[in-house]
């Protein structure tokens, strides 16, 4: 291996292989990255659902309360299964993080559901005053639920700010690491 030919091809392997396992890297940390940002915009997503569901529940009660119809209770059944399900997926995914807080918010929920089902029964009874009183309890609820949910996320863009800094950061080297190729290629 004393020719030159035979050390150029040392080298060019070595650098063909510096490559790949440079190539290999980035490509595992991209993935970890995209997975990562992923969980978090389906975490933003859920809280979104939440919230919505929350209002469209809140607004099917006031809209039974005020007409006791055959429309208005299939569409609050509706949106209270929809709900419902928002509050399993949020259980399923929401692992992560202050699980005081997240518990707390899921507590909230059910309470805002057991209220609903309260107010719903006493408009079937028509009993005034009990319906009322549970009409303001989940009112109280949903505007709980909001307040609770803008701190969820502000909880997790917080959280998501460190990430940002380690994203930025690997682009800032990646860029590095293309320049210095480049300036290699070229002899510099």
């Amino acid at each position: 291996m004393k020719t030159i030919q035979g050390k150029l091809l040392v080298y060019f392997l070595v650098f063909v292989m510096m490559f790949e396992w440079t190539a290999i890297f980035i490509f595992i940390s991209s993935n970890k990255l995209t997975n990562t940002y992923q969980t978090s915009i389906q975490r933003f997503l859920i809280l979104n659902r939440i919230s919505q569901h929350t209002n469209h529940l809140a607004d099917d009660v006031k809209a039974l309360v005020t007409n006791h119809g055959i429309e208005n209770t299939s569409t609050y059944y509706r949106d209270k299964r929809k709900l419902g399900d928002a509050l399993e997926r949020f259980s399923t995914e929401m692992n992560e993080g202050n699980h005081s807080e997240l518990q707390n918010y899921r507590h909230l929920l059910e309470t805002f559901l057991h209220e609903t089902e309260l107010t719903v029964g006493f408009v079937i009874l028509n009993d005034v005053e009990q319906y009322t009183f549970h009409l303001d309890e989940m009112r109280n609820a949903a505007d709980y639920i909001q307040e609770a949910t803008l701190e969820l996320i502000d909880t997790e863009l917080t959280a998501y700010q460190p990430f940002f800094e380690k994203l930025k950061e690997r682009n800032d080297y990646f860029l590095i690491f293309i320049i210095f190729l480049f300036l290699r290629r070229w002899g510099c």
